[in-house]
């Protein structure tokens, strides 16, 4: 089992990526388990399973599970393995949560992501790539990708500042 920094709220093997949510259930972080290949769910605040037991909240995702954010009631989830781009829905189903709603290729090596609320977009970088890829949110399952850009060596993190309209990219080298 893997623990979050600073919290020690109980995980599956090699967290890896964390998204909170304000909505529909407030109050919850979905954690990627790279080790794993799942993702789990907890309450933000006592780290407690959300649903049930820990093997309970937590569902398998895709190879490589990685960067995650979350926009307008769904997680995204990047899976480094496998190149693609997860679509989970925040909602219970069935007593199933995440619930996968869709799948998408993306470039190679997914590492970093952002949502942005103010143009209901998504940026993921991918190192392999050096490049980072825009999608819309309504549109995130289908292929192929809106577009992309170069960025530079080996981009690690993207971050994006809604006022300004500016996206921050981070590259390793």
């Amino acid at each position: 089992y893997g623990t979050l920094a600073a919290s020690s709220f109980p995980t599956a093997a090699g967290p890896t990526g964390v998204a909170w949510t304000d909505g529909p259930y407030p109050g919850r972080v979905l954690v990627t388990n790279k080790i794993d290949d799942t993702v789990s769910v907890l309450e933000a605040v006592s780290g407690a399973p959300w649903f049930g037991t820990l093997a309970e909240s937590t569902s398998s995702v895709g190879d490589g599970p990685g960067p995650v954010a979350f926009l307008r009631s769904h997680f995204y989830v990047a899976n480094e393995n496998d190149n693609t781009l997860v679509v989970l829905s925040s909602v219970l189903i069935n007593g199933v949560l995440p619930y996968v709603t869709g799948t998408r290729p993306t470039g190679e090596q997914p590492s970093a992501l952002v949502a942005s609320e103010a143009d209901n977009k998504l940026y993921l970088a991918t190192k392999a790539s050096n490049e980072v890829t825009v999608c819309d949110r309504d549109f995130a399952t289908e292929d192929p990708l809106d577009y992309s850009f170069p960025v530079g060596d080996r981009p690690n993190a993207v971050a994006v500042n809604p006022a300004a309209n500016l996206l921050y990219v981070a590259n390793y080298n």
